[in-house]
């Protein structure tokens, strides 16, 4: 059965008035650079990817609603799934073929002259690092050959990580900048487009944090942060991670670390990115 894409305007404008008003003072949230977005053309938007809530975040600024491309794993939630649903999203998933989901975006883009959205990294980051992209975006932009708008979260993985259940009090800045007018694609080789992409939506949240001294507040700032790190660098065991309030300790050896406001992790040389990287070297030595 043929997947009927859904856009109820009036919902969108409720979502946007309301949902958008709370989001933007709940999370502080900041926007840069919006006067790229073109007021009435079609245009694909490429943002990094932080969280489930980066689509609700961004339309809360677009001024029109976006049709998100969302993959299973958007849709596990109940409420996050008909919310998606009701905007207008793209599905892309395992059951659908890719040419049927670039059919659905080209329709949207070519037919209803609306506004596409795209997470180029298929899935939200674990330790606050841009993840590297999926190859076939490159080549959807080459086929648009229309305009391009980047959007680069900061601060949307701090505030509400992939691993937690909870926000953390601080705040959310969005950077809205052009990547591509479209004529320039066409001379372009899908190598070329995957580059700069790459590059221009690149972003290092616990840097970032540091550079700027952002600070997170939460009473449960290391609370399900087992789920990204699930392996003790101190005796290797990969069961034994366990958090409480802002506390990491893993119960075979007794190592514990404090995570602060700013994302520092206590008695660790490096922080949550390099953590992970060594926690996913050795898990694969180990298969």
């Amino acid at each position: 059965m043929k997947y009927k894409i859904w856009n109820l305007r009036w919902f969108n404008k409720l979502l946007r008035w309301f949902y958008g008003l709370y989001l933007r003072l709940h999370y502080r949230m900041q926007a840069i650079g919006t006067e790229v977005l073109p007021k009435s053309k079609p245009f694909i938007i490429i943002a990094n990817h932080v969280s489930v809530f980066d689509p609700f975040w961004i339309s809360a600024f677009t001024g029109r609603p976006v049709y998100w491309v969302t993959s299973d794993g958007n849709m596990h939630s109940l409420i996050l799934r008909l919310l998606l649903k009701l905007v207008g999203s793209i599905p892309k998933s395992k059951a659908i073929p890719d040419l049927e989901t670039v059919n659905m975006i080209m329709d949207v883009l070519r037919k209803r002259h609306g506004i596409v959205g795209v997470f180029a990294e298929g899935q939200a980051t674990w330790d606050g690092l841009t993840q590297p992209f999926i190859e076939s975006t490159a080549k959807l932009l080459k086929l648009f050959k229309g305009t391009v708008i980047g959007v680069k979260i900061k601060g949307g993985y701090a505030s509400r990580p992939r691993w937690s259940w909870n926000d953390r009090r601080g705040s959310i800045e969005l950077e809205f900048f052009k990547l591509y007018d479209g004529p320039e694609l066409k001379s372009k080789t899908a190598e070329e487009i995957y580059k700069e992409i790459s590059l221009a939506l690149a972003h290092d949240e616990l840097t970032w944090i540091q550079e700027t001294r952002k600070q997170y507040a939460s009473w449960t700032r290391a609370e399900h942060l087992e789920l990204a790190l699930f392996m003790c660098p101190t005796c290797g065991d990969d069961r034994s991670m366990r958090s409480r309030c802002n506390r990491l300790y893993c119960t075979a050896c007794g190592a514990e670390w404090h995570i602060d406001t700013s994302y520092t992790l206590s008695g660790h040389q490096g922080g949550i990115h390099e953590w992970f990287v060594c926690q996913k070297s050795s898990f694969t030595a180990l298969l």
